[in-house]
């Protein structure tokens, strides 16, 4: 017990130098991790706030029934609290966050066809869903995180990176780019791309991989230099 209160108190004081005057909201996913690792509520309650809307429309999107949404999304931060001091960063938060969604996804629709109740998505789709979601999200890393998380550490040469991203954002097709600019910049789910776009969401993973696979082309040379 001893061990873990000074783990906590070591990283409030390295929070607390990192950034002593800026509100959780501005702070990064890998910051609010260590600090609700460190048993700091609030910092998960942040999480939380960051993405129990795209976890709703997730599990929605599965299940059609707000009510199942609902319970999915407050059981999918309840395991995440409670699996919290496992997570060690192999992937980002949000990627750790949608595979417990949607292994509860998966697990309630199992449920459900041994009720014999019938399922308007089938396990199947779930399952390969899940695979996909995974897949793009390996592969974004590969480029878009690297800006994020450049070395060494200079905000000057962050800054850097992600001016050459957004210079290889300009370069793409108009229809790649747009994609990139509404997920990357301005947050939005694939849902909410496939309503501005016109298209569906199959559409949009398809545009965004084959945009992303444009930037690390186009991004190569100042990543793996």
């Amino acid at each position: 017990m001893r061990r873990r209160n000074n783990r906590a108190e070591e990283t409030k004081q390295r929070l607390e130098t990192w950034h002593p005057f800026m509100p959780m909201s501005q702070w990064s996913d890998e910051r609010l991790v260590e600090a609700a690792q460190a048993d700091n509520e609030e910092a998960f309650a942040e999480l939380v706030r960051r993405y129990q809307a795209k976890i709703y429309n997730l599990a929605l999107r599965y299940t059609n029934d707000s009510e199942t949404a609902v319970d999915i999304t407050q059981d999918t931060f309840v395991r995440a609290w409670q699996m919290l001091p496992k997570f060690r960063g192999e992937a980002n938060f949000y990627t750790w966050l949608y595979r417990i969604a949607m292994n509860l996804c998966i697990d309630r629709h199992r449920r459900a066809l041994v009720r014999g109740e019938p399922q308007k998505v089938s396990l199947e789709d779930l399952i390969i869903e899940r695979q996909r979601f995974e897949e793009a999200e390996e592969d974004a890393d590969l480029w878009w995180e690297e800006a994020e998380t450049a070395e060494p550490e200079a905000e000057v040469l962050r800054q850097e990176m992600r001016q050459k991203v957004w210079e290889a954002v300009q370069q793409l097709p108009p229809l790649l780019k747009q994609v990139v600019l509404l997920r990357e910049y301005e947050g939005l789910s694939l849902q909410e791309i496939a309503k501005i776009t016109g298209t569906n969401v199959g559409t949009v993973k398809s545009r965004l991989y084959q945009a992303r696979q444009h930037l690390k082309k186009l991004l190569a040379p100042y990543f793996n230099g």
